[in-house]
């Protein structure tokens, strides 16, 4: 097997794992929501589940970022994983990934930092998912070029 097509039968195996983390992502969330709703008992009766993973889980789920209004994702990542797994369009993943706030790093400050120093927050998350192909170079270039452009000039 050559390494095309090797990359070519990795893709939906790729997709497959973005749509397990997508799954795990809006369980969580979800089971967030219910226990708003309910006792973990109850839930954990509901779901068929003991009480206990439910506390668990819940743990996990207090370690996520919130959904800001208007993304389909917590973080730039999330909203790429959600991209990769077929929930986001190619126009969406655009617009919420221009429009992010990203983080801006304090400990950049050499000509080479920006290769060398990957700041939490930043748009270095969206760099790496290109390199790793969760996003496409295509994506990525449009991304590059509207947050280059002026936002009045768009409208």
């Amino acid at each position: 097997m050559t390494l095309e097509d090797l990359r070519e039968a990795a893709a939906p195996v790729r997709a497959a794992k973005a749509r397990q983390i997508v799954a795990r992502l809006d369980y969580l969330r979800g089971l967030r929501g219910m226990v708003q709703r309910a006792t973990q008992v109850e839930v954990a009766r509901a779901l068929r589940i003991s009480q206990p993973a439910v506390s668990m889980a819940l743990k996990d789920e207090a370690k996520l970022p919130a959904v800001p209004e208007g993304f389909h994702g917590g973080d730039p990542e999330e909203i790429i994983t959600r991209f990769a797994a077929g929930e986001l369009t190619r126009e969406q993943v655009i617009d919420e990934l221009v429009r992010w706030p990203y983080a801006k790093s304090s400990e950049l400050d050499g000509p080479l930092d920006d290769i060398l120093v990957t700041a939490p927050g930043s748009f270095d998350v969206v760099v790496q998912a290109m390199y790793r192909g969760a996003l496409p170079i295509d994506v990525y270039d449009e991304i590059l070029r509207r947050s280059q452009t002026p936002h009045d000039a768009a409208s």
